[in-house]
């Protein structure tokens, strides 16, 4: 799965190292380091060179640590190291199907317009608990170049957005990533994250992905399981922040 890792897109540099691929967003907020060498002795050394290149840029940034790909020992010294470590993620795949029993066009949405991103932004900042603000121009740069490399999907109930999912995906690589599926409280149990998976998987078979991923945290581990989703290993999201960053 590095391929993927190693492509530019929309906003975003990468820079390949001889064990890491670093992936710089131009907001400075949305920042990844992921391994894809094992620096064996150099561990110590490969963290003190990501901190002190973000530093630099007074930037934070996200180490990902996957269990099957990663070093003994990783998440251990990077949090000795003062990143915070997040919950634990469960890494899912599913094959991109030919066709996907889509649910009635009444129950999803395509965000395109900018009364679709406002609608996004309200129902994510409410389900998730954060400003997607970042997210949401994030969507926004992408419709305006015309690019289908990030999308999101409202879910719907009666014409009103009570569901929201985003999908990260590429002509040039085989892997389509979902991300960012929630429901509002008062609405969940009624079938829209399913609803939003089928979604995302049609657009992902248009563009020609072969295969699903999602680091699933355990509220939706079940039903990824359920819709054919195999799980490969654990995942942990890792922050590290300047002193000067306010949160």
């Amino acid at each position: 799965m590095h391929d993927d890792l190693m492509r530019e897109s929309l906003g975003t540099t990468v820079e390949v190292g001889p064990f890491a691929v670093r992936r710089i967003h131009h907001s400075g907020k949305l920042n990844f380091v992921h391994l894809v060498a094992d620096p064996g002795n150099e561990l110590e050394a490969e963290i003190d060179r990501q901190i002190q290149f973000f530093q630099s840029r007074n930037q934070s940034f996200e180490w990902t640590v996957e269990s099957r790909l990663n070093p003994p020992g990783l998440l251990e010294t990077l949090q000795r190291r003062g990143f915070q470590i997040g919950p634990v993620e469960e890494i899912v795949v599913r094959p991109v199907m030919g066709s996907e029993d889509l649910p009635p066009p009444t129950r999803f949405r395509q965000v395109e317009t900018e009364s679709d991103l406002t609608d996004f932004h309200s129902v994510a900042s409410t389900v998730f608990q954060k400003d997607y603000s970042l997210t949401t121009q994030d969507l926004r740069d992408h419709l305006d170049r015309g690019s289908r490399d990030h999308v999101a999907f409202l879910g719907l109930h009666q014409g009103k957005p009570v569901a929201v999912a985003r999908l990260y995906s590429s002509a040039e690589t085989p892997i389509a990533g979902l991300y960012g599926a929630g429901t509002l409280p008062e609405f969940r149990g009624q079938g829209h994250y399913r609803d939003l998976i089928t979604t995302r998987a049609a657009f992902a078979h248009s563009r020609g992905s072969k295969l699903l991923r999602v680091d699933a945290l355990p509220t939706s581990l079940p039903i990824l399981l359920r819709c054919g989703f195999t799980a490969l290993g654990e995942t942990w999201p890792c922050r590290w922040k300047p002193q000067t960053i306010a949160e």
